[in-house]
């Protein structure tokens, strides 16, 4: 398994909010620009707003494998049919790339119908992404071996229906692909003669198909407070649609919201 590392990540615009929000206010009277009008709609958290919102950021960070990243982060966001009583749904999405020539794009959505009563769950992600390869087992060395870099993809979608209410059940779905692996930078007391390839070393394609159980509290995901959301799911990897490999997934996920001070919030519900 890959060493724990911290991640650093930066919003460029976070400067900008700060910079922007004086201006606006020593400006008051003036009529405001566009990069004004835009920065100021985030800051004063529009999603309270009917109307659909489109949002649009970059984000610059530091990771120890991949050095310097940078990256742009879209979000959209809004109410079934325009009715606020309805809970919110979002889509976010972030694009990436490093200057080490890794990439990779994540898409995430949490989509409520009119009255909640479909919720539809997902994520998708797709990298060039290197990981540090230790070898199999307790008995691994201090520093990686190898490096693995490989073309993944993950789809994972639930399709649920409201059966009580914030409880939600229905149809969950993970799609698992692993391609294009080389094993590359070896240990320079290891040849890539005699190197053990662990298995799946030449790739694999997982689909999971199963039952997810939802309780979910929020009525902001993008700003949530006060709430509780928990997640269990059943997944069947059987080789009739995957590898060769046959196997049983149970996940759970949960968290809970909490405010942490009693200043006058804003709640959008």
């Amino acid at each position: 398994m890959p060493k724990k590392y911290v991640t650093l990540s930066i919003s460029i615009f976070i400067a900008l909010f700060t910079t922007l929000e004086v201006v606006g206010q020593n400006t008051e009277k003036k009529k405001k620009g566009f990069i004004p009008r835009y920065i100021n709609s985030i800051i004063n958290d529009t999603v309270a707003q009917k109307k659909s919102q489109f949002f649009i950021y970059p984000i610059a960070g530091y990771r120890p494998e991949t050095g310097v990243e940078f990256g742009v982060c879209p979000l959209y966001v809004y109410y079934a049919k325009e009715d606020v009583e309805n809970r919110l749904s979002e889509i976010n999405a972030y694009a990436f790339f490093t200057l080490n020539g890794q990439y990779g794009l994540r898409l995430n959505h949490a989509l409520y119908s009119d009255q909640d009563k479909w919720f539809f769950l997902g994520d998708l992600d797709f990298e060039q992404f290197p990981l540090k390869y230790y070898g199999i087992g307790n008995d691994v060395p201090k520093d990686n071996i190898a490096l693995v870099n490989a073309t993944q993809i993950r789809i994972k979608e639930r399709v649920l229906r409201r059966v009580l209410d914030n409880f939600y059940i229905g149809l969950e779905t993970d799609f698992r692909s692993l391609t294009n692996v080389t094993f590359e930078d070896f240990d320079e007391d290891i040849s890539e003669e005699n190197f053990d390839y662990p298995f799946g070393a030449d790739g694999s394609t997982n689909f999971g198909l199963g039952l997810g159980l939802v309780y979910d509290e929020r009525h902001n995901v993008l700003n949530t407070r006060d709430a509780f959301f928990s997640e269990f799911a059943y997944l069947n990897y059987n080789p009739f649609w995957s590898s060769e490999v046959e196997y049983q997934l149970i996940t759970t996920d949960n968290r809970f919201f909490k405010k942490i001070n009693e200043r006058d919030y804003r709640l959008y519900h």
